[in-house]
Parts: structure tokens; sequence; C-alpha cells
């Protein structure tokens, strides 16, 4: 998924539609949107996994600890 996908299929999408309060230009910007999002989340996890295995906590201990809580 690239960030510029809704700019480059936007050329060839129906700019208006009686039948829809959507637009391809607004659709692309919640696109970009959601695609920014997506890739947020994925470095906050990426930075999650990186600090749970640095803390030399065992496996084992972490899933104690989530059944407890």
């Amino acid at each position: 998924m690239t960030a510029t996908l809704s700019y480059d299929i936007l050329p060839f999408c129906i700019n208006v539609s009686r039948y829809t309060e959507h637009s391809t230009v607004g659709l692309a910007q919640q696109w970009d949107q959601l695609d920014q999002l997506c890739m947020r989340m994925q470095h906050n996890l990426e930075q999650q996994i990186e600090a749970r295995n640095r803390s030399g906590v065992s496996e084992d201990a972490l899933r104690e600890f989530s059944m407890m809580f």
C-alpha cells in the first residue's frame, strides 16, 4: 500500500455522482489518512516488540503477568 495509490487512480475515477455523497478527492484523502494511520500503528508495534525484546523478561513471565491482570 502506497500513499500515492489514491492519486495514481484519481484520473480514472468519476468525479461527480448523484448517487453518492462521496467524492474521489475526499476518498483519496481518507485513503491517505488511513495509510498514514497504518504506518504509525506498524511503527508503534515494532517499537513495542523491540522494547519487549530488550527488557530481558522471559516469555513465560510475560504470559503469567498477562494472565494475572
